[in-house]
Formats: structure tokens, sequence, C-alpha cells
């Protein structure tokens, strides 16, 4: 299993979660509304937000395309993808 992080700008995250349900993953977990992106001074910033999915190997790369294409604002800036390796995942549910 893999991890990925997407950096990706906040108006995008609703674009990219539909994009990995219809795909038939579960959607993304999102954190920090924090940093900026943008290349220079001159164009406007965004706030970017970090997404992350956990899938199995053999779909890394199929859920970085539709990260890439869902996700893209058509711009210099359009964030980092990261896949990290898993070596252990726990499951963690409420019992009553």
């Amino acid at each position: 299993m893999k991890k990925i992080e997407a950096r990706i700008h906040v108006h995008k995250i609703a674009d990219v979660s539909e994009a990995l349900k219809a795909a038939g993953f579960g959607g993304p977990s999102v954190s920090g509304n924090n940093g900026r992106v943008g290349q220079s001074q001159d164009e406007k910033s965004f706030a970017k937000a970090t997404i992350e999915i956990i899938v199995a190997d053999e779909d890394v790369e199929k859920v970085i395309m539709i990260i890439r294409e869902s996700g893209r604002p058509k711009k210099i800036g359009d964030g980092k993808k990261l896949p990290h390796p898993l070596y252990d995942a726990i499951h963690i549910h409420s019992v009553k």
C-alpha cells in the first residue's frame, strides 16, 4: 500500500474528491489550508491544502493521474504529488 500526498489549490479539492470517488476510490483526507502557491509576486497567490489517500500499490499511477487531471489549475504552481510506501496500516474504529 502507498499513501499519496498532493498539494493542490483549495478550490480544486471538491473536483479531486469527486473524481476519485467516481473512479471507485474513497475520498481523500484534507489537511492544512496553509502556504501559498505562486511563482512570483506579480501572480495571484492561491491557498493550498494537502490531500492524502491510501491506495494499493497497483493503483498508485492511476490515482496520481486522477489527481493530476482533476486538480490541475492549468497554470504553473499546480502542486506536488508524493507517493509514500506504507509498511503497516491499522484500522481504528469505535467499539461499543
